[in-house]
C-alpha cells in the first residue's frame, strides 16, 4: 500500500511540476512576445527612438528569463533567440529597416516556439 501511495505522489508531483513550468514558459513567452510587438509597432512607424528603448527592454527582460528557460529548454534554440535579439538590435541601431523587421519577425518566432516545443502533446512525444 505504501509502495502505491507513495508512487501516486510521485506522479502527482511531476505533472504538477511539468504544469507550472509549462504556465511559466507561456506567461514568460507572452510577455516577451507582446513587447516585441510594440517594437514592431514602433519600427513600421519609423519611430527609432523608442525602437532601441523597447528592445532594451526585451533585452532586460530576456536577461532575466533566460536564466529559468537554460533549465528547462534546448540551448540551440536559445542561441537563435540571442543571435536574432543581437541582430534585431545592431539592425535598427543603423536604422535598417528591412533587416530589423526581418530579424524581429525571426526572434517573435523564436519565442513563440519555446512554449510549443516544450508542451506535453502526442505530436512532441512521437
Amino acid at each position: 500500500m505504501k509502495a502505491w501511495l507513495l508512487s501516486l505522489c510521485g506522479l502527482s508531483a511531476f505533472l504538477i511540476a511539468g504544469y507550472l513550468v509549462q504556465s511559466s514558459l507561456n506567461q514568460t513567452a507572452n510577455r516577451l512576445d507582446r513587447q516585441l510587438a510594440e517594437v514592431e509597432e514602433k519600427l513600421a512607424a519609423g519611430d527609432w527612438d523608442q525602437v532601441s528603448s523597447g528592445l532594451k527592454k526585451v533585452q532586460n527582460t530576456w536577461d532575466q528569463t533566460k536564466t529559468f528557460w537554460a533549465v528547462v529548454t534546448n540551448h540551440k534554440e536559445m542561441d537563435l533567440i540571442e543571435e536574432a535579439l543581437i541582430k534585431t538590435i545592431k539592425a535598427s541601431s543603423c536604422k535598417s529597416y528591412a533587416d530589423a523587421a526581418i530579424n524581429l519577425g525571426a526572434l517573435r518566432q523564436f519565442i513563440k516556439h519555446i512554449p510549443e516545443r516544450e508542451r506535453f502533446s502526442m505530436v512532441n512525444i512521437f
